[in-house]
């Protein structure tokens, strides 16, 4: 569940990047909402990230709309080394 004010206060803190580099920024999800990854020649799998605070980054809006909904194998990798990471408290 989002903390109550998270999203308003991740994009009040966009709109602020914005206004003082006069480049536009958008909150990204690390996870996309909804993806698939191609696992092989015709196996995909459906991915579903989080709309919560640990599942977002602030990229510049050209990054954020090149990446749009795609989730590489290498992303699912480097996500999951990251997790484990946080998870045994390492990082």
């Amino acid at each position: 569940m989002t903390p109550k004010n998270a999203k308003q206060n991740a994009l009040a803190e966009v709109r602020k990047l914005n206004e003082r580099n006069g480049k536009s920024y958008e909150l990204d999800h690390v996870i996309p909402i909804r993806s698939k990854i191609k696992r092989g020649s015709d196996d995909w799998v459906l991915i579903c990230g989080l709309d919560v605070p640990q599942n977002w980054k602030i990229l510049p809006k050209e990054a954020n709309r090149s990446k749009w909904m795609r989730f590489s194998k290498a992303d699912a990798r480097a996500e999951e080394e990251r997790l484990i990471k946080r998870l045994s408290g390492a990082g």
